[in-house]
Formats: structure tokens, sequence, C-alpha cells
């Protein structure tokens, strides 16, 4: 290991992959819950853009507070 790396290597060393998990919900069902709950375990997911696409008004409402209580997740209307 170099006592004093490069400005190159440590910059790339520095660049971990960063991983957005792409959800699209309609018609939602327990299978979402299960699918979000193997998005946020996983440790190589950053964050969790849940795309709500015609979904009744319950789930459209627990997906909203579930984006008021994680930072990692971002949840985008469709029509």
């Amino acid at each position: 290991m170099d006592k004093f790396p490069s400005r190159e290597r440590s910059a790339a060393a520095a660049l971990e992959p960063r991983v957005t998990a792409v959800v699209v919900t309609r018609n939602a069902d327990r299978a979402l819950d299960l699918c979000l709950r193997s998005a946020f375990a996983e440790p190589w997911i950053d964050d969790v853009v849940i795309v709500d696409h015609g979904n009744n008004a319950d789930v459209s409402s627990n997906l909203r507070a579930l984006q008021l209580d994680r930072r990692d997740v971002k949840v985008v209307p469709a029509q």
C-alpha cells in the first residue's frame, strides 16, 4: 500500500458505486411490503424510488408516510 497515494487513486477509492432501486406499484398488495423490506435490507441499495401508479388511497397515503419517515425513500405519483 502506498504511503502517499496519488490524487487519482484516492479519488477513485472515494467513489463507491451508488444504487437506486426503482419500484413501480399499481394496485399494490402485500407483495409491495415484501418488496420494499427486501430493498431496505440490501446494503448496496442507497435509495428507493417508488412510482405510485394507480394505487388506492390507503396505499398512496402509506407510501407518502413512508417517504416522510425515511430519508432514502422518494415517492413519485404517476397518472
